[in-house]
Order: structure tokens, then sequence, then C-alpha cells
């Protein structure tokens, strides 16, 4: 099934401001294994279209931190949504959606993802 979504936002955190309008799709798959609740350690190249990327470091202990240096911590519900609870990102969410790919967005009820962070190899 494919959903589509109008994304119109403005993410402003560390220092930078990203923005986005877009359509995004969404393909559910039944029968596919949920991924992983927390991401891989290491650093992110994140994406937004357009509208700038950024760098995030998750480590362990359910830490993360920016490209500047400032750190934070997140926390993991049942269903696999990360809650950033201090830090950059405070009042964001994000869910691992792929073995070496998480998805941010500013609303925990969204079915997509304003942006994107790839594993860096």
């Amino acid at each position: 099934m494919i959903r589509q979504s109008l994304i119109t936002a403005a993410v402003l955190a560390g220092g930078i401001l990203l923005s986005h309008s877009a359509i995004a799709q969404q393909k559910t798959q039944p029968g596919v294994k949920a991924a992983a609740m927390t991401p891989p350690n290491g650093k992110y190249q994140c994406y937004s279209g357009a509208g700038g990327n950024m760098k995030l470091n998750f480590a362990a202990g359910n830490s993360y931190s920016n490209e500047q240096g400032k750190a934070g911590k997140y926390t993991v519900s049942k269903d696999g949504l990360m809650t950033f609870t201090n830090g950059p990102w405070a009042g964001f969410y994000a869910k691992v959606i792929g073995p070496t790919k998480v998805g941010l967005t500013s609303n925990p009820a969204a079915n997509f993802y304003q942006m994107t962070c790839d594993l860096k190899k």
C-alpha cells in the first residue's frame, strides 16, 4: 500500500534550519519483519531533499550527538518510537526504518519522516 503525504516542515536543530516540501511515499509491505528498536551505533548522514542535511551520531546507552558535539538522550517505546528527551533534538521523534536507516519527525503519529538518516560506511 502506498500512502502519499504532503510534507511541509521546518526543523531547527543544532543551529541548522532545514525546510522541505515534497510528496512522500511510504510502502507498507505485509510480512516484512520490523527493524531493530535502536539504530546501530555510528555516524549518520541525514537528508531532507533540497532543504538541507546534517549529521547525527548514535551511541551506546540510548545517547546521541549532533555535528557540533551537543549530546542528548532518547527513549524507545514498545513499538519502536524513539523520543528525544533532551539535547538538541529534544521534543522530536525517530524510528529505525531499515537496517542502517533512521527516520526523523516532529509528529509522533506521522506516517512519514521529514528527514531520513543513513549510517555512514
